[in-house]
C-alpha cells in the first residue's frame, strides 16, 4: 500500500480494515486531502466520511479533491457558536483553537493570524451528518491542544467509532498530554491499544480483537511505501527528463550526483519536493 499519513497511521489502520471494501471515517483536523492524510488511502479504496477543517485554504482543497466526502469548514469544540482560531500561514498544521498553544507558537518564532470560525459539537456533527445505518470505522483527532474539548463534545453512546486515534503529544514536542483527556475514552468503554510516538489508538470494547494488531510496531509485513518517497522519485525523474530533453549532459551528471548524495543524507528522504528543489540548487552551486 501507499502510506500518505505523516506517521503511517493509515498503515496501522489498514491492518484491521484491509478487508473492508467500503467504510466511513470522521477526520477532525483533516488539513490537506493528500499530504499527511490519514484518510487518503481509504478514500481511494472507495470509502467516504466527514472531514472537519477550519483552515479556509485547506477546506477548499478538500472540497475539490473529495466530492464523496462531507467537508465542513468549522472547528469542533465543547461549545457551539464562534471562536477565535489561530492559523499559522507558514506551518498550517500548527493552527489551533487554543490561545496558550498559539502563544507558545508565537514565542517559538512562528507567526499566527486570528480568524473567526464556527464551532460545533461532535455530537451535533454525528447526529446531522453521520449515516444512521453505517458504523464509523475510525475517527482521527488532530487539533493541536484542543483534544479534551473535542472528546467532551462527543456522545459515545450515540457515535461509537470502532477505532479512535488521537494526537497525544504537545505540539512540536514528544511530551505526552493524554492524561488530560484519556479518561473520557476509557469511561466510554474504549480500550487503549497503542502509542506510535505521536498518536494513541483506542478500540471500542465491542471490537477488542483490534487491540493486538494495532499494538504491533510497523514491520516488513506491512508492505507499504511512503507517498513522500514516490513524490521524490518522480521529482528526480522529471529533473533527469528535462535535462535529457534539452541535451544538457552536464546537468544530467549533476542530477545523478545529487541522487547519489541521498545515500549520505538520509534525512533528505523526509523532505518535500519544494525543499529538494532548494537542495539541488545549493548542491549545484557548490559542485
Amino acid at each position: 500500500m501507499i502510506s500518505y499519513a505523516q506517521n503511517q497511521e493509515d498503515v496501522f489502520l489498514n491492518r484491521v480494515f484491509v478487508q473492508y471494501e467500503t467504510g466511513f471515517y470522521i477526520d477532525i483536523g483533516a488539513c490537506h486531502p493528500t499530504i499527511d492524510s490519514v484518510t487518503k488511502h481509504f478514500y481511494d479504496k472507495g470509502w467516504n466520511g466527514i472531514n472537519i477543517e477550519p483552515i479556509p485554504k485547506m477546506f477548499e482543497k478538500l472540497s475539490a479533491a473529495r466530492p464523496r466526502d462531507i467537508n465542513l469548514n468549522i472547528a469542533i469544540s465543547n461549545e457551539e457558536g464562534e471562536s477565535d482560531f489561530f492559523t499559522c500561514p507558514d506551518a498550517l498544521v500548527l493552527s489551533t483553537l487554543t490561545p496558550q498553544i498559539a502563544q507558545d507558537i508565537n514565542e517559538a518564532g512562528v507567526k499566527t493570524e486570528t480568524i473567526r470560525i464556527e464551532t460545533q459539537t461532535l455530537k451535533h456533527i454525528c447526529t446531522t451528518h453521520s449515516p444512521k445505518d453505517k458504523t464509523v470505522q475510525f475517527m482521527k483527532i488532530d487539533v493541536e491542544g484542543h483534544e479534551q474539548g473535542v472528546l467532551e463534545s462527543c456522545d459515545f453512546s450515540q457515535c461509537r467509532p470502532q477505532v479512535v486515534l488521537v494526537e497525544a503529544t504537545k505540539p512540536r514536542t514528544r511530551i505526552s498530554n493524554h492524561e488530560q483527556w484519556e479518561h473520557l475514552l476509557l469511561e466510554a468503554e474504549y480500550l487503549f491499544a497503542a502509542f506510535d510516538g505521536l498518536n494513541r489508538y483506542y478500540v471500542r470494547q465491542e471490537n477488542k480483537e483490534f487491540v493486538e494488531p494495532l499494538a504491533q510496531p510497523l514491520s516488513c509485513f506491512d508492505k507499504y511505501l511512503r507517498y513522500a518517497q514516490i513524490v521524490q522519485i518522480n521529482w528526480m525523474r522529471h529533473q533527469l527528463q528535462d535535462a535529457l530533453s534539452q541535451g544538457q549532459r552536464e546537468q544530467v551528471q549533476n542530477v545523478l550526483r545529487f541522487i547519489s548524495e541521498f545515500e549520505r543524507r538520509p534525512e533528505w528522504m523526509t523532505e518535500s519536493p519544494a525543499f529538494l528543489e532548494q537542495r539541488l540548487k545549493e548542491f549545484l552551486k557548490n559542485a
